[in-house]
């Protein structure tokens, strides 16, 4: 085998190998077997190995899969991740305000949901289901915080 073909063949390897991963852990978060879907995202990030689409998605999936096992500050961490290379994305800073909110970090929750409502509203055409939740989450953050600074109890 010629050192082309060699290359070749490891090329697509290598990108084929994450998208298989990534879709096995899709099909278990589908299924309802976080813990799976975790592990698929898992090994995607692990044979990427640096910031690439597969990376990224991963992150996004398994925060979400964080948040439906009620793991809230797992998914805070995965949510910053995905952040990090994706800091236009209004749905990742609604998701991590949301996940702020489930840690009862309301004033981060705040901050995160300011900056989803922000960058919504600068798009041509603001997804209106996006930008409701955004709201949303920011207005339970708002009562959280007055129900704590009067003391009061829900």
């Amino acid at each position: 085998m010629t050192v082309k073909k060699v290359l070749r063949r490891f090329a697509a390897v290598t990108t084929e190998i994450p998208r298989i991963h990534y879709r096995e852990g899709l099909e278990s978060g589908f299924m309802g077997d976080y813990e799976s879907a975790i592990e698929s995202f898992d090994r995607v990030n692990y044979i990427t190995v640096g910031s690439s689409f597969w990376t990224s998605q991963s992150q996004f999936f398994k925060a979400e899969a964080y948040s439906r096992l009620n793991q809230h500050d797992k998914a805070v961490e995965e949510y910053k991740k995905f952040l990090e290379d994706n800091k236009k994305s209004t749905k990742g800073w609604n998701n991590l305000g949301a996940s702020y909110l489930d840690c009862n970090k309301n004033d981060e929750a705040i901050r995160c949901l300011d900056t989803a409502i922000e960058l919504e509203l600068q798009t041509k055409n603001p997804d209106e289901v996006i930008l409701e939740s955004a709201l949303t989450n920011k207005a339970d953050a708002l009562i959280e915080n007055y129900y704590i600074t009067e003391g009061l109890e829900k």
